[in-house]
């Protein structure tokens, strides 16, 4: 048998080579080894990257990144007890599987609780036989920390949800559907609430599911952990609805809805996931997220009875004043509310590798064109699709990345290494200010204004146009667009003008939210649109070669001018805030335009 090698002779050792050997008596101070004086230099695909103590984000400890966080994330202009909210968010990790979990006792405390819930309390399934011919489903636990809102954590939380994927329709399940709160109506309410000074509070249903009955029969095999029972045939007959089953959001909804009815609250006909409760000396609303809850009013008192309700009915967590919802970071002042999505971006750049990137001032480079041959295929596409759909969920927060995911989402079939290669130089851009967010004034005017874009045959393969358009109120941002036209415009009129009929149904439907929240506007909506020939268009019923064609229902833009829905004006190209998207725009104006649009952070450095 051979010994192994040894890569340096051992001190004193001797040798039957005739090479000589150094000892420590021949040579008490060896010379020290040379340092060579070649320049090295870092290869050149590592150049966007360092490895070293990029996660640190407090000026006052040192990072050896060249692009350290610190420089561009700062918690100086906080509040102490916003910025331990973030830092505590931050920090904490959650498991991600039962093995990871069973390791530590707070999350096994977590799991037994639920079990004990689901089994003793609620009654949600009983312990049987297998029939003969029905397959059960699986399970599996997830995990989440919950927090105060001052960042404390409040408790730990498992979750015991079913496979529902592997549910048969028709045999197991019928209808599914439910409705969940529009992103739109939740920046709707943040921006009358802060120029109202309406409270806004935070509830979470406990185990929110599990009050929905199922008409159904649905087995499920034992969850992990379960006491063990020797015979591998019982399984769980459930009979109520938990989380993971195809019917169960629609099951929990359909109680909840009932219920709020019953107190008096009305549900919105445009968004069906709102309800009001108005009287003559209160205002009252509830914006429903599956159990996720947002209460807004003038009345403390009316915000406390219906928690009071609530908390009888379904059991309810009171989380405080709203500070974290959907993954949206909501800090707030006497000067407004400040909505980011600090976190989650912090996740996206971690995720891809990029904390330590040197960030960019643009998104995209104006100069880049894209399409779907040039370029080799990228090694892992599903790692593109999802980035794309994390970038599509942070646009809630993040307009001015909007035109481009939206360009880089017509991709995801075949993503290419060109496609690849601009997603990361919008994850660079994020790095430049990963808590850049919203901010809906205290003293904005209730007056609406909005902007129609389009850029025609921006699409080079198959020359369909872009609409993109924004609303504000007052200063507030509060909706805006950036999409591909579904059908070829002949002119760039036609393509104006089918923005502008995007827009104004956007308005229509913004008019019916606002009379829900009983606002009531004197002065129509302000319009602006670059193009002459769109505006004329709109205001003449005027039919000629290069119009006739167009869509009856385009033509809604000339019936909502006359009832004084809104007011179109003409405005100059250099002041149209819709062109950030519908095109990529060189920094001075594309940051001008994002300026102009709202969009601040709060934890700047400078």
């Amino acid at each position: 048998m051979h010994e192994p090698a040894l890569l340096l002779p051992l001190i004193g050792s001797s040798s039957n080579d005739s090479t000589p050997t150094t000892t420590a008596e021949s040579s008490p101070n060896p010379a020290p080894l040379r340092k060579s004086s070649r320049v090295v230099t870092r290869p050149v695909y590592l150049e966007d990257f360092d490895c070293n103590n990029v996660i640190g984000t407090s000026s006052a400890i040192p990072s050896n990144s060249v692009y350290p966080l610190s420089s561009v994330l700062s918690y100086n202009n906080c509040a102490p007890g916003y910025h331990a909210f973030c830092c505590s968010i931050s920090a904490t990790v959650e498991p991600t599987t039962y093995n990871q979990a069973s390791k530590f006792e707070c999350w096994r405390n977590a799991m037994n609780a639920e079990l004990l819930l689901a089994f003793d309390e609620n009654k949600t399934w009983s312990v049987v036989d297998l029939p003969y011919g029905k397959v059960p489903i699986g399970c599996k636990w997830v995990y989440k920390v919950k927090y105060h809102a001052n960042g404390s954590i409040e408790r730990y939380k498992a979750r015991l949800v079913a496979k529902g994927y592997s549910q048969l329709e028709g045999v197991d399940y019928f209808d599914t559907f439910s409705p969940v709160a529009k992103i739109t109506t939740v920046r709707v309410l943040l921006a009358l609430a802060s120029i109202k000074g309406w409270h806004l509070e935070q509830l979470d249903v406990n185990n929110a599911f599990l009050h929905g009955d199922l008409n159904e029969d649905v087995y499920m095999s034992l969850p992990p952990g379960f006491p063990d029972i020797k015979d591998h045939n019982k399984v769980c007959k459930l009979h109520k609805s938990i989380y993971g089953l195809k019917q169960a959001s629609r099951q929990w909804y359909s109680k909840l809805s009932s219920s709020l009815v019953s107190l008096g609250y009305t549900p919105s006909q445009s968004d069906h996931s709102l309800y009001i409760k108005s009287t003559s000396t209160s205002f009252i609303a509830l914006l429903v997220y599956v159990d996720d809850i947002i209460l807004a009013g003038n009345s403390i008192h009316e915000i406390q009875a219906v928690k009071a309700f609530l908390d009888q009915k379904f059991r309810i967590k009171d989380l405080g004043k709203l500070r974290y919802f959907l993954g949206l970071e909501i800090a707030r002042s006497n000067t407004g509310i400040f909505v980011n999505q600090r976190k989650y971006t912090l996740e996206l750049l971690q995720d891809a590798g990029l904390l330590g990137t040197k960030p960019s001032n643009i998104p995209f480079n104006p100069t880049t064109k894209l399409s779907s041959t040039d370029g080799a295929p990228v090694d892992d596409p599903s790692f593109y699709r999802r980035l794309i759909g994390r970038l599509l969920y942070l646009t809630h927060t993040r307009p001015d990345i909007s035109f481009f995911v939206q360009h880089l989402s017509q991709f995801v079939s075949k993503p290419l290494v060109p496609h690849y290669n601009a997603a990361m130089g919008i994850l660079k851009y994020l790095k430049s200010d990963p808590a850049k967010g919203i901010f809906y004034s205290a003293s904005s005017p209730l007056k609406i204004s909005a902007f129609a874009d389009s850029d025609w045959a921006r699409c080079p393969e198959t020359r369909k146009s872009i609409t993109g358009f924004c609303v504000l109120l007052g200063s507030s941002l509060i909706s805006w667009k950036s999409k591909k036209q579904n059908i070829d415009s002949r002119s760039s009129t036609e393509a104006e003008y089918r923005a502008l009929a995007s827009l104004t149904c956007e308005l229509q439907w913004l008019q019916y939210i606002f009379q829900d929240f009983k606002i009531a506007f004197s002065d129509p909506a302000f319009v602006f649109c670059d193009s002459r020939s769109a505006i004329y268009l709109s205001h003449n019923p005027t039919f000629h070669e290069m119009s006739k064609h167009i869509e009856l229902d385009c033509h809604v833009i000339r019936e909502k001018i006359l009832s004084k829905l809104i007011h179109l004006l003409p405005i100059p190209s250099t002041s149209q805030l819709a062109d950030v998207f519908t095109k990529p725009l060189q920094h001075p104006a594309f940051s001008s335009f994002m300026s102009k649009l709202g969009l601040c952070s709060i934890h700047s450095p400078t």
